[in-house]
């Protein structure tokens, strides 16, 4: 009679690192079997695979800046994947390079690889104008008379303000006055202002002449009564 013999494996555990048992179970045929057991290691000697994207170029934001993370698998589960800045990290203006680790946690098996992404700013700053008014000729037309524009920006706090000035007419003399806004990153933004400035003041009499007999045919000038 031929015997026979069945492995009995099971499923093995997906922590890589440890001992599995395994029965095998030897049969005659005739009701008779006996069993032995061995142990097998499992370990884990090979790294993950991991695949950058290509150099990225992102927007600027008032808040996190999110990039691709890059593609990662092993032949374990036990995978993560870790970025250096992290996704998600407040970035200002400029080029960083990103490193990228995926660990498989078995046997310190890791593999890494690295992209470039550039934080841009392409968004002019958000300009708002004093309102249009109108000065007498003898005030000043400074802005801190006249009013001073305001400026916000998604990636610059403090853009730079300043303006230029348009003079036509003499009386009333019309300035326009151009307000330009200027972030980090050289985006400009501008509004117009009108400043009116005209004689708004009366002539003021210091004296008045007194009375006189001027006869029967006055002259008409003023001084002739003086």
């Amino acid at each position: 009679t031929s015997n026979s013999i069945v492995y009995v494996t099971g499923h093995f555990p997906q922590s890589c690192l440890g001992s599995n048992v395994i029965t095998s179970t030897a049969n005659d045929g005739r009701g008779n079997s006996t069993q032995a057991q061995c142990a097998v290691l499992v370990f884990d000697n090979e790294p993950p695979s991991i695949i950058c994207s290509n150099n990225q170029t992102v927007a600027c934001t008032n808040g996190p800046v999110f990039y691709t993370e890059p593609s990662a698998s092993d032949n374990c589960t036990n995978l993560t994947v870790s970025c250096i800045p992290p996704n998600g990290s407040l970035l200002a203006v400029g080029s960083y390079t990103i490193t990228c680790v995926a660990s498989d946690g078995c046997g310190g098996n890791s593999n890494s690889c690295s992209f470039t992404v550039n934080v841009v700013d392409t968004t002019p700053p958000v300009i708002s104008c004093p309102s249009d008014t109108t000065v007498d000729c003898s005030q000043s037309i400074d802005p801190s008379s006249t009013g001073t524009a305001t400026a916000t920006d998604d990636c610059d706090p403090n853009p730079s303000l300043g303006y230029s000035d348009v003079v036509s007419g003499t009386c009333p003399k019309i300035i326009t006055r151009t307000w330009t806004a200027t972030d980090a990153s050289g985006n400009p933004s501008q509004c117009p202002q009108i400043i009116t400035v005209t004689d708004t003041t009366p002539p003021t009499i210091t004296s008045v002449p007194t009375g006189s007999n001027l006869g029967c045919n006055p002259a008409t000038l003023p001084t002739d009564a003086s």
